[in-house]
């Protein structure tokens, strides 16, 4: 949005903030930090993957976890016509396209009668070797990089919180007859009861405090929604993260208790 260029350029914006902006993925420190204190709050049956640890096939391993918290990086690529030419050898040898800020996501080939791609291979989540993913040629091959297509197959069933904490996890495309097709849909798809899910970039830092303030709520026994709410307004009467761009971004959709 327009009138928040000047945030986004704020000194607090600047800290890494959880959105594809170039050919690589940055490292995000506070996403680790997160990831441990949130572990730590769930107790010890929670299983933690950091780094290299973080692999697409860990993830597609889990079978309904009562909350599955993701901090990563997250992006959602715009809509892309198919071009109808002869080039058929070259399509099926690179599977991919080329998004914004020049980045490529691999996409499924299409019948000449789709003309756009489907959003759910637009949107996702880097895991562990996503700043490899154009060196895999094998098209079945894990590349790191979790589209919402892959995440709509995953085992939620009794999951009953999905935090995607990551940007742009909750923009896709309202498809007639379909609604919003995007991430926090996937994940609804896969059976999970909740989904707490952003619409626009967001800072790294404010993210990690705000995460953990809320699974420190919620696992103290407060009812999602309160959590959440909580946690927002003690980043609202913060010093350094009062600004709606760092707390507002995420919504909370599903079962609210």
């Amino acid at each position: 949005m327009e009138h928040s260029q000047s945030l986004l350029t704020s000194a607090a914006a600047r800290s890494l903030r959880r959105s594809y902006r170039g050919f690589k993925f940055k490292r995000l420190p506070n996403a680790v930090a997160e990831a441990r204190s949130v572990a730590g709050l769930l107790g010890g049956d929670a299983v933690l993957r950091i780094g290299k640890e973080a692999r697409e096939a860990e993830l597609k391993q889990v079978v309904s976890p009562r909350v599955l918290h993701l901090a990563t990086h997250g992006f959602f690529l715009p809509d892309q016509e198919f071009k109808q030419t002869n080039s058929m050898p070259e399509l099926l040898v690179a599977g991919s396209f080329r998004g914004r800020d020049g980045f490529t996501a691999r996409r499924s080939l299409a019948p000449p009668e789709n003309d756009w791609e489907n959003p759910l291979v637009r949107c996702g989540i880097a895991l562990a070797g996503a700043n490899h993913a154009l060196q895999i040629t094998n098209a079945v091959a894990e590349d790191g990089l979790l589209t919402g297509l892959k995440a709509s197959l995953l085992n939620l069933q009794g999951t009953e919180l999905v935090i995607l904490s990551a940007c742009e996890t909750g923009s896709g495309e309202v498809k007639i007859g379909e609604g919003v097709m995007s991430l926090r849909r996937a994940f609804r798809i896969a059976g999970a009861e909740s989904v707490l899910a952003s619409h626009w970039q967001i800072s790294d830092k404010a993210t990690s405090q705000l995460m953990t303030e809320f699974m420190r709520r919620w696992r103290s026994g407060e009812p999602r929604a309160k959590a959440w709410r909580e946690a927002q307004l003690s980043l609202l009467h913060s010093e350094n993260f009062s600004n709606p761009y760092f707390w507002a971004a995420f919504t909370l959709t599903g079962q609210w208790r």
